[in-house]
């Protein structure tokens, strides 16, 4: 199928413009007329005049250095600096004697919440605390059980039970990163040490940088810690290695190891894990 052919005698304004540019006015007319457009006469150019005014820049500066004048502006200029030297007080007419007191001092405490309520607390640690031993009740279920059986009562069972025979053993960690916890730390004590006689239960606080020169528990004592065994501590690595000479001496004492700290047992370090039984305050789902 061929293209259709290009018709050279349709007209338009390209080919009027042609024609301007090569001047035929005759042609240009009658181009005109067929495409329908009519001749306009020509317009009077109009001529806009601007007036500008130039005028000599002068930095601000410059002016300032050559005239030594101060800028009109609302501002201040720091031009010297003169130094105020105070005069010591006499130290003959100080007295340094009088006390200083609390001029506001609150009437009222405030009020003291403990960290877990001894409810909480105080069960868990017994179950821990607490150790078997035979009493002197007769175990009636045993009795019954070995005549069902027809065998010879050589010995009369007897009950047994759990009590806080042993000697216990305090050591609270007043290092001062444990602050806020001391008071709780002395309130589950004075707790513990009621339940027991004063035979049976010691104590002992750790204070801020002592090593292991305080009183050995008897062999065979229940150690109950108080302390985070450096787990929250800045510089922990002092702290654990004390913890470490202090557990491994009581291990060969004999001694049953319980630490209450107040973080996650996680956070403490592995080796003080195995030394000793790590319970938090707060029971771990409490904590989340």
């Amino acid at each position: 199928m061929s293209k259709p052919s290009h018709r050279r005698s349709q007209l338009n304004r390209a080919d009027l413009l042609g024609l301007s540019v090569l001047g035929e006015q005759s042609a240009l007319q009658y181009l005109a007329g067929q495409l329908g457009l009519e001749q306009q006469q020509p317009v009077d150019e109009c001529k806009l005049e601007a007036v500008v005014t130039v005028s000599t820049f002068v930095p601000v500066q410059a002016t300032l250095n050559q005239q030594r004048l101060k800028p009109e502006v609302g501002f201040w200029l720091l031009e010297r600096r003169e130094a105020t030297v105070l005069e010591a007080a006499d130290s003959d007419n100080t007295d340094f004697s009088a006390p200083v007191g609390w001029t506001s001092r609150p009437q009222t405490k405030p009020a003291y919440y403990p960290l877990v309520s001894p409810r909480s607390l105080l069960p868990r640690l017994f179950h821990h605390l607490k150790y078997q031993r035979v009493g002197r009740e007769l175990d009636v279920d045993a009795v019954m059980k070995k005549l069902g059986r027809g065998e010879y009562l050589y010995h009369i069972p007897r009950a047994s039970r759990r009590n806080l025979g042993r000697h216990l053993h305090i050591i609270e960690d007043h290092h001062l990163h444990l602050t806020p916890y001391w008071l709780d730390q002395g309130l589950f004590a004075n707790l513990l040490e009621s339940y027991l006689p004063d035979y049976a239960n010691s104590r002992d606080v750790l204070v801020d940088g002592q090593t292991c020169d305080w009183a050995l528990p008897p062999e065979g004592s229940l150690v109950l810690v108080f302390s985070d065994l450096g787990a929250l501590s800045e510089n922990p690595a002092e702290q654990v290695a004390m913890w470490l000479r202090i557990g491994a001496i009581l291990q060969r004492m004999g001694c049953k190891l319980i630490a209450v700290v107040p973080c996650h047992p996680e956070a403490c370090d592995p080796r003080l894990r195995v030394l000793f039984n790590l319970k938090p305050w707060r029971t771990l789902a409490a904590t989340g």
